[in-house]
């Protein structure tokens, strides 16, 4: 995360628990359900966020940034869960604000 203190300074990270985004969540789900792994991650893309898969049937983790200002910003995280044919068949979302 970009901040206005000096490069040599120590900056401590703040992050709040993650939180439940059910608004997103049921967007996601509305939007990806039984869709190709793919389309979730190349969605995430668009926002400049990025994702995560482990493996075939794995979950794909993925995050973006909502809005940030100095020091300060929101990023939703989303996990995805993936069946053996590489279909979404469910979506979580949750909001993490963190700060220094």
């Amino acid at each position: 995360m970009k901040t206005l203190y000096q490069d040599e300074a120590v900056v401590i990270a703040h992050a709040t628990p993650k939180r439940p985004f059910p608004v997103l969540t049921g967007a996601l789900n509305a939007k990806f359900m039984g869709s190709e792994s793919q389309k979730l991650e190349d969605y995430v893309l668009t926002l400049n966020g990025r994702c995560e898969k482990s493996g075939p049937a794995q979950p794909i983790s993925c995050s973006f940034v909502e809005s940030g200002a100095t020091c300060v910003r929101t990023s939703v995280s989303v996990i995805a869960r993936i069946d053996d044919f590489d279909k979404i068949n469910g979506i979580e979302a949750w909001h993490i604000i963190e700060g220094c």
